[in-house]
């Protein structure tokens, strides 16, 4: 029979031959038919399909298990657990009536960003100014952390000003404790040396968080004799640094900060009791202020000690 045949199946062109018995197996869904009179007839019985076909009767059989292996599992599921909910809303999964899942919030903020760390912050106080060799001078103040994390070495710069307020000149210096630890006060000096004409100043405050801390020692103790007063209202006085930590020291820095009844710093001067050299633990050093003066008289002094753990 000419022309090209049909698949009564899925009705698409078939140019598959007929085996010795006259049946075609379709090229493109698999079915076996025979042409007869009245056209293309399928074939009921099976047979192996072609390559790369696949059986319809095979296909519904594998469908058919699949959808009973599927019912069995989840008939399984029912029978086993105690959440009336369906299998599909017990595994955290949306259905039809169930609106999707929402993230909770203690997983929305683990994923967000951490917030970022406050800026620095400290209180300034300026005390006043100490004359220097002629017309020179030192600005005298405090700083006091109000930050949760350590300081590197607070800067200090003062900016000179004339009768209008426009900026003259400028001085820089650092606080005298080496890092500043929440809530931890250091004096603060700075020179202003040869300043130009002015009327006024301002202190403004550079403050960071410390990149590196230096290990400190612990059990640094100042020991002072009498303080020493000339005619000419020059001081002296001496002293010893004890070690009582557990830790050689080395850089060991004794401050002596003069002070007015009123508690206002009028002077700082530092010195060395130990260099490049070790303060071992249970060992001692002497140190000595010589020729300290001051434009007020002091009330009282303060000694301040610090040193490195030596490596």
């Amino acid at each position: 029979m000419g022309g090209v045949l049909r698949c009564p199946a899925c009705g698409a062109p078939d140019h598959s031959p007929a085996d010795g018995k006259g049946v075609h197996v379709c090229e493109h869904c698999g079915v076996r038919y025979r042409q007869t009179a009245q056209g293309p007839k399928a074939e009921p019985a099976p047979a192996a399909p072609a390559a790369g076909g696949v059986r319809p009767a095979g296909a519904l059989v594998a469908a058919v298990l699949v959808l009973f292996a599927g019912s069995m599992i989840g008939a399984l599921y029912l029978a086993t657990s105690d959440d009336p909910d369906p299998p599909s809303r017990a595994a955290g999964l949306a259905s039809p009536s169930t609106p999707p899942t929402s993230v909770p919030d203690a997983a929305r903020a683990s994923s967000e960003a951490p917030a970022p760390r406050p800026d620095p912050t400290a209180e300034l106080v300026v005390h006043g100014t100490e004359s220097g060799y002629k017309d020179s001078f030192y600005v005298l103040a405090e700083v006091t952390s109000t930050s949760p994390y350590i300081l590197d070495k607070p800067k200090l710069v003062v900016v000179l000003l004339d009768g209008e307020g426009h900026e003259v000149g400028q001085a820089t210096g650092y606080a005298d404790l080496p890092v500043l630890g929440p809530g931890q006060t250091t004096p603060a000096s700075v020179l202003v040396k040869d300043p130009p004409a002015h009327t006024e100043f301002r202190v403004e405050l550079s403050l960071s968080e410390a990149s590196w801390v230096p290990e400190l020692s612990e059990g640094l103790r100042v020991e002072t004799l009498p303080i020493q007063e000339d005619r000419s209202g020059w001081f002296t006085v001496g002293g010893t640094v004890h070690n009582d930590g557990a830790a050689a020291a080395h850089f060991v820095e004794v401050l002596a900060v003069a002070r007015a009844a009123d508690g206002r710093i009028v002077g700082i001067d530092q010195t060395y009791a130990v260099g490049k050299e070790q303060l071992k633990p249970g060992g001692q050093a002497r140190f000595q202020f010589s020729s300290m003066h001051y434009d007020e008289r002091p009330d009282r002094w303060d000694f301040l000690v610090t040193g490195k753990v030596a490596d």
